[in-house]
C-alpha cells in the first residue's frame, strides 16, 4: 500500500488512528472517492444498519423488526437482506409500476428495444444519477419516483445501454486505440 503524507510528517495510517477511523476508510475516501484529506479525516463514518440484539431497522418502512422478518442471503448464512419481507415485495411492485408508467404499459429499452423486466433499469435522461445517489443515499428510487409524481427526467434503458450512455456522457475512450 502507498503511504500518503499528511502535513509532511505523519502517515495516513497514523492520522486515521488519531481521528478514530479505520485506515481503509480514509484510504478509500481519498483514493477511490477523491475526497481531500481533511474531509476524509473529519467526516464521521456512516452507521451501518446491522442487526443488533436480534433486531434491525428496515430502511423502506423505517420500522425496527425482528431479524426473523428478514430473508437470509443464499451465499452468506450470517447475513440478511436489507429490506424486511413485507417491503421486499412492495419495492418490487413499485419497480413494476414505474417501468409500466414510463413504458406506457409495455416497458422496453428506448435505445435497443430490450423488453425483459429483469434487464431494464430507470435512467436519468440528462445524467446526474451518481450525484443524486450521494445526496439521497438509501432512498429507493422507484418509491421516490412515485411520490414525486413520475418526473419527466427519467427513461427506461436496458442495463447494457445504460452503461454505454454513462460511458458516452463521461467521454470514455476505452475502445479507441492509443
Amino acid at each position: 500500500m502507498e503511504w500518503i503524507k499528511y502535513n509532511s510528517t505523519n502517515s495516513l495510517r497514523i492520522q486515521a488512528k488519531e481521528h478514530g477511523l479505520a485506515y481503509m476508510t480514509v484510504y478509500d475516501r481519498v483514493n477511490k472517492l477523491g475526497w481531500d484529506l481533511e474531509r476524509a479525516l473529519t467526516t464521521p463514518p456512516r452507521k451501518m444498519n446491522r442487526a443488533r440484539n436480534g433486531y434491525k431497522i428496515c430502511p423502506l418502512c423505517d420500522e425496527k423488526k425482528s431479524i426473523t422478518e428478514f430473508k437470509k442471503h443464499k451465499r452468506d448464512r450470517w447475513d440478511i437482506y436489507t429490506y424486511c419481507n413485507s417491503c421486499k415485495g412492495f419495492a418490487a411492485s413499485n419497480r413494476k409500476k414505474v417501468l409500466d408508467h414510463y413504458g406506457n404499459g409495455t416497458p422496453s429499452c428506448e435505445l435497443c428495444g430490450e423488453d425483459r423486466y429483469g434487464a431494464l433499469d430507470l435512467d436519468h435522461k440528462y445524467g446526474g444519477g451518481y450525484e443524486e445517489r450521494k445526496i439521497r443515499s438509501g432512498a429507493n428510487i422507484y418509491t421516490r419516483v412515485i411520490k414525486e409524481g413520475y418526473p419527466l427526467n427519467f427513461r427506461i434503458l436496458c442495463r447494457n445501454c445504460n452503461w454505454l450512455e454513462f460511458m458516452r456522457m463521461n467521454d470514455w475512450r476505452g475502445d479507441r486505440p492509443e
